[in-house]
């Protein structure tokens, strides 16, 4: 389905002005592009530039250059990004950009810097729009966020070993909206942080859904129905609470998470509640 793009938000963010020779590194899998990868692509990019990335799976450790936006061409069903060990993408000591549009995967270490997606003692970063998913690790993870604001913005992060969204010394400096956050260790976790947190949907984390702070009434623990997570798709049901104007309190959030419906009513959800909104809200927790 059509990937719903953030550029609008990415320009905002970094409103910085870039130089006036800013380009686009465009890569793709077969290596015939602008860059033969993507770590390449980011050495060549400077503050202003895009790398955009063309569908495929892509493996290997990235390190974000200062001020650039790392895009997806077709979105995140089509575009994979992941790395056994370590991190998958970095945001290091100062370090501002914008990561949009990825299925970010497959890092089978944890420790205590954990994060498929890392931020530590970044500048303004926006993350948006991306399927963290399959990690042993924390899915997203930011750390000593003191001088830029990040955002955290309509992702999907399902099934990681470790804590979904975990914001750490980040007093003020990290807003988190509009995300998912299903089957890990922990849905958004803080320590000694403040934050905005805004129209979140996390549910069935082992741990906990939230922890470290008082959630805002809009954000909520309800089954996001998923068209079929035992494969990997994670669309959503047309009765998805997370989907425009059915918020189960009425809050007006629009969109939650990276991707939007996929599917009409499973057949568990007629069984167990029927087709009325009623029927459907009697299954959130």
């Amino acid at each position: 389905m059509k990937w719903l793009m953030f550029g609008l938000i990415t320009l905002t963010l970094l409103a910085a002005p870039g130089p006036s020779g800013a380009r686009t590194w465009y890569v793709n899998e077969a290596g015939t592009g602008d860059a033969p990868t993507i770590p390449a692509a980011m050495d060549s990019a400077a503050y202003g530039d895009t790398v955009l990335v063309g569908p495929g799976t892509y493996y290997g450790w990235i390190d974000m250059t200062d001020g650039v936006t790392l895009m997806s061409e077709l979105g995140p069903t089509e575009t994979i990004l992941t790395h056994h060990l370590w991190e998958v993408v970095t945001f290091w000591q100062g370090a501002s950009g914008s990561l949009e549009g990825f299925t970010i995967t497959g890092v089978q270490w944890d420790g205590p810097e954990c994060g498929a997606v890392l931020c530590s003692e970044a500048g303004d970063f926006l993350i948006a729009g991306n399927v963290v998913t399959g990690n042993l690790s924390c899915g997203i993870s930011c750390r000593d966020c003191y001088t830029g604001l990040g955002r955290i913005l309509g992702n999907t992060v399902v099934d990681n070993g470790s804590r979904g969204i975990d914001i750490v010394f980040c007093m003020d400096h990290v807003q988190v909206y509009k995300n998912i956050s299903v089957g890990n260790a922990c849905g958004i976790c803080m320590h000694e942080s403040l934050g905005a947190v805004e129209c979140n949907d996390c549910w069935g984390n082992t741990g906990a859904d939230y922890h470290g702070f008082d959630p805002a009434p809009s954000n909520f623990s309800a089954d996001p129905f998923f068209c079929d997570r035992e494969v990997g798709d994670f669309t959503l049901n047309s009765c998805s609470p997370c989907l425009p104007g059915n918020h189960p309190l009425g809050y007006d959030c629009g969109l939650i998470g990276a991707l939007g419906q996929g599917c009409d009513y499973p057949s568990q959800v007629e069984e167990e509640g029927g087709r009325s909104w009623g029927g459907i809200k009697a299954l959130f927790r």
